[in-house]
């Protein structure tokens, strides 16, 4: 069982951008940040809430407290099982899960992506499919080589923005 200790953090006025917030409740998606009261319905409902370092409840909080390096820096955000339990399970009509999006798309935007996301990706754009599984893996397994993507796919995913994102770059660290 995890203890919610969230609440006792110092939180200084660096930490805050007071413009997050409404950044977030101004997307579709986010609409209903302000309306959450920290029931934590949501995270009592959560398959994976015993993987998450910081539970949903607590990334709504953080939202709402402006705690943007916080939010966007957390693995929930990415770790989320997106099976929207916590969005049923909202008597407030916050939707966590559609939050969630939200912040993956604003900490993509901030280029705070984990690299285990990144990989998946450019395996997207090269092979049509998120795979890690590379062509000298599938040699030791006596398997083809993966095929490329076509074009469409491509396509589709440059009209996503993925290479303005710098999603397809590889890891410069």
């Amino acid at each position: 069982m995890k203890i919610d200790v969230e609440y006792h953090e110092l939180i200084t006025n660096k930490d805050i951008d007071r413009r997050f917030p409404a950044a977030v409740a101004a997307t579709a998606e986010g609409r209903g940040l302000y309306q959450c009261v920290a029931c934590g319905k949501c995270s009592a409902g959560c398959p994976i809430s015993d993987a998450l370092e910081v539970l949903p409840h607590q990334i709504i909080r953080k939202a709402i407290l402006g705690l943007k390096t916080q939010v966007l820096s957390c693995p929930t955000i990415w770790v989320c099982a997106t099976c929207f339990r916590c969005n049923d399970r909202c008597p407030e009509q916050v939707n966590p899960a559609s939050i969630m999006f939200v912040l993956k798309n604003m900490a993509t935007d901030e280029g705070i992506v984990p690299e285990g996301i990144q990989t998946l990706v450019r395996s997207l754009y090269a092979n049509g499919w998120a795979s890690t599984i590379i062509n000298y893996e599938r040699e030791e397994l006596n398997l083809p080589e993966v095929p490329e993507a076509n074009d469409t796919i491509r396509t589709i995913l440059d009209r996503a923005g993925l290479k303005k994102k710098s999603l397809l770059e590889e890891d410069k660290g």
